[in-house]
């Protein structure tokens, strides 16, 4: 009978044996079976005993038997007719006596049942089998086959990188896990990300900080845009400072605008409240005119405003400092007056009798700035320490110390509604402190050289600042993006806003005070008169601003017409610093001979 190949193998998987289709089973019997388990015709052990009519069992193979019978339809051992349909399979308990007989593996000679060989060829590992991947091997043993798989050719492997469900033969796995696009690879611009193949694209395009990109902001009618290119990480910086970056109308109107045309923005809820606000002021104001008027018979606040420059005196000479005087500011309640010195001091005074209440020792730095917090409960200073320290007027002592200037402080202020302090000088940085925390709050950048003066407006919509680098920078608060640069000639060494926030005043060095009109931003007037440089500037409730200078005089100026209406001369060197009281009426100057000096009109005892 004809061996049954399963699966192509090289060896039968009945017997085991290495045969060819048509060759019988040859089993290797540990005992020699039985005549009567032999097939009369192949003298083999039956392997299919069929059974015919005459009860003989007959053939390895059923296929064999069919083709004796139609050679010679007889019984081989009795010779009684037979045909194919007298065919039967024999008995199972023949069949079951044959599968117990005891035969050898060819592969490695364990015994076993006949019946069980054929499972045992399938798990056996000195079989020999063919490579199941089709790489050609077919001399392989069984027990070898993992071991040959590991390196196949032709094994089918899955993608090892994490995310990837590529599978392939492993001869062409090299070639794509070299390409794989789930690879972990490290941008090609060198800014040290590692990230997936399939990713290094828009790393590149949208997060890289070394790819070139840029800005490409525009302002809000789209005929201006910025053409400033750079590294990622560069123009992000730009963008922070951008003049075309968008911005939002900070009344809350909607529109949509850039920082560079915010100033230029009309914003129509904010005029109509500017208008109901002035018309309800001068409503106001109209009928305290008129009754008084009615009174008296004169306009007695007209005529009030225009003598007090006249009836300005000399008060008192506060003389305990024993160097320059650089700054000097009334707090907010108008009870106390601070000043700094080149002495290393910080001295407050009492406006009823003008005693220094107390001396605040910064150390062995001088002391440049000085200001009040909006309730009047601390006392900020700055110098050439680089620090910012805050006292507690309560107990004059230390209450915070607020680092990081890096250079020496030119000047200190606060805002009006009690949030800030600012600070600002040689470093060329504006510092924004929280007056309740007491924290950094920002770093406004945007000075080129070191910042002399920074002031807030009174009605809290802009932040002032003026350098050496003959600028006077607006800052809006909250964003502190810079609105607008009012370029001068020369160096300045201050700037005041007026009550009523609608002029700048700015002291420069080319001897003139200038004046800007914040609803234009045009230069509205340039008054002349000192003889040299104006160090300060100062406006008082009222008309009138003062304004002092390093030609040793202070000069009152009217708002009105814009003149110098009166000249004080008392200092006897440079005038650094004055601060007018609360309620528009007394006035402290002070500068480099170690003085400051009050001045009253005749009819006011104080401030």
């Amino acid at each position: 009978p004809p061996c049954l190949s399963l699966m192509s193998l090289i060896c039968c998987g009945v017997c085991g044996a290495p045969t060819e289709p048509g060759h019988l089973h040859t089993f290797d019997y540990t005992e020699e079976p039985e005549e009567e388990y032999m097939c009369p015709i192949s003298r083999l052990p039956l392997f299919e005993p069929q059974q015919v009519p005459c009860e003989h069992l007959h053939l390895v193979s059923k296929a064999e038997l069919l083709r004796w019978i139609e050679s010679k339809p007889t019984c081989p051992v009795d010779r009684t007719p037979i045909t194919a349909s007298d065919l039967r399979p024999a008995p199972l308990a023949v069949r079951n006596v044959l599968n117990k007989l005891r035969v050898r593996c060819p592969h490695c000679a364990v015994a076993t049942f006949r019946g069980d060989l054929p499972s045992h060829l399938r798990v056996c590992g000195a079989a020999p089998v063919s490579c199941p991947d089709n790489c050609g091997a077919t001399q392989l043993l069984r027990r070898n086959l993992l071991l040959h798989r590991a390196v196949c050719q032709n094994t089918i492997l899955s993608c090892a990188v994490p995310g990837c469900s590529h599978t392939s033969e492993r001869k062409a796995m090299t070639a794509h896990v070299a390409a794989c696009s789930f690879m972990a690879v490290s941008c090609s611009l060198g800014c040290g990300a590692v990230v997936r193949r399939f990713d290094l694209e828009a790393h590149t395009a949208t997060r890289c900080p070394e790819s070139s990109i840029t800005c490409a902001f525009a302002n809000s009618s789209g005929t201006e845009v910025c053409s400033y290119t750079g590294l990622r990480r560069l123009v992000l910086e730009h963008r922070s400072t951008c003049v075309l970056r968008p911005a939002e109308c900070p009344n809350g109107c909607g529109v949509k605008m850039s920082v560079q045309d915010a100033p230029a923005h009309s914003c129509i809820r904010y005029l109509a409240a500017e208008l109901a606000r002035e018309r309800q002021e001068r409503a106001r104001l109209e009928e305290v005119v008129d009754r008084l008027c009615k009174r008296v018979g004169v306009d007695a606040g007209a005529v009030e405003e225009c003598a007090w420059p006249a009836q300005l005196l000399l008060h008192r000479t506060l003389e305990q400092h024993t160097e320059g005087v650089w700054g000097v500011v009334f707090s907010p309640d108008g009870r106390l007056l601070a000043s700094a010195s080149h002495d290393d001091t910080v001295r407050v005074w009492s406006t009823e009798s003008w005693e220094c209440l107390a001396t605040l020792r910064v150390g062995d730095e001088d002391v440049y700035a000085v200001a009040f917090t909006a309730d009047s409960r601390y006392v900020v200073s700055g110098g050439d320490d680089a620090c910012v320290r805050v006292w507690a007027v309560e107990t004059w002592l230390p209450f915070q110390v607020l680092k990081g200037h890096v250079k020496s402080i030119f000047c200190v202020s606060a805002s009006s509604d009690g949030r800030y302090v600012f600070s600002a000088g040689l470093d060329a940085l504006i510092h924004v402190w929280n007056a309740r925390t007491w924290d950094l709050e920002r770093v406004i950048h945007g000075h080129t050289e070191m910042i002399q003066s920074v002031v807030m407006a009174p009605d809290g919509r802009y932040l002032i600042s003026a350098g050496d680098d003959a600028t006077v920078r607006i800052w809006l608060p909250g964003t502190w993006d810079c609105v607008r640069v009012l370029q001068h000639d020369d160096t300045l060494f201050g700037a005041a806003i007026s009550p009523d926030s609608r002029y700048i005043f700015s002291a420069c060095k080319d001897r003139s005070i200038w004046v800007w009109d914040i609803l234009t931003w045009a230069l509205a007037h340039r008054l002349q008169g000192h003889e040299d440089a104006v160090c300060t500037v100062t406006a008082v409730p009222g008309r009138h601003i003062i304004s002092g200078s390093w030609d040793r005089s202070v000069r009152v100026w009217d708002t009105h017409t814009w003149s110098c209406v009166r000249v004080l001369q008392e200092h006897t060197e440079s005038v650094f610093s004055i601060a007018a009281a609360p309620d528009g009426k007394t006035f402290v100057s002070s500068g480099d001979d170690n003085k400051l000096c009050v001045w009253t009109p005749t009819s006011h005892s104080g401030p």
